[in-house]
C-alpha cells in the first residue's frame, strides 16, 4: 500500500496506473475523482473551490496522459519524443485555459519546464490545433472527455 498526502506524488501514481492500464486494454482508461459539492454561503465554499481548480488540474493532466497513452512521469520528463513534447503542450494548453487559479508558473512546475516554455507551448499548440490534423484529433478527444467531466461535475 502507498500512503502519501503529496498531491503531485497522487497524480504521478493515478496517472501511471491508468496509462498502464490504457496499454493494457488497447483503449484510453478515465478515472473520474468525486467533488464535494457546498453551498456558496457556506464558510467551506472557498476551499471546496480551490479542490475543485486541484481535481481540474488531476483530471486534466490525467486525460492527457490516457490520450497519449504516457505516464505522469513521461510527462514530467525532459524527453524531446514527439508524443511527450506534444502531450506537454495540450497540457499546458488546458491547464491555462480551464484551471482559472493557475499560472504559468504552477504549469511550469507540473509539467517540468521552464515558466518561457509555458507559453511557447500554448502559442504552439494554437498553432497545431489549426494546422496539424493528428495534434487536433488528440487534442479535440481530450477537449470532449474533458466538457463532459466539467458538465457532470
Amino acid at each position: 500500500m502507498i500512503l502519501t498526502n503529496d498531491i503531485n506524488d497522487m497524480l504521478t501514481i493515478i496517472n501511471e496506473a491508468s496509462a498502464k492500464l490504457s496499454v493494457i486494454i488497447g483503449e484510453p482508461v478515465e478515472l473520474q475523482i468525486c467533488k464535494p459539492t457546498v453551498a456558496k454561503n457556506n464558510p467551506a465554499f472557498e476551499m471546496v473551490k480551490r479542490i475543485d481548480q486541484e481535481m481540474l488540474k488531476i483530471s486534466i493532466t490525467q486525460l492527457v496522459c490516457n490520450q497519449y497513452m504516457i505516464s505522469a512521469g513521461n510527462l514530467r520528463s525532459k524527453n524531446k519524443l514527439s508524443e511527450f513534447v506534444d502531450a506537454r503542450k495540450t497540457a499546458a494548453h488546458l491547464l491555462s485555459h480551464y484551471v482559472d487559479t493557475i499560472t504559468h508558473e504552477d504549469i511550469a512546475v507540473m509539467l517540468n519546464i521552464d515558466r518561457s516554455t509555458v507559453s511557447y507551448s500554448i502559442k504552439k499548440a494554437n498553432d497545431l490545433i489549426l494546422t496539424d490534423k493528428s495534434f487536433r484529433f488528440n487534442y479535440e478527444q481530450i477537449l470532449d472527455r474533458l466538457k463532459s467531466i466539467l458538465n457532470n461535475g
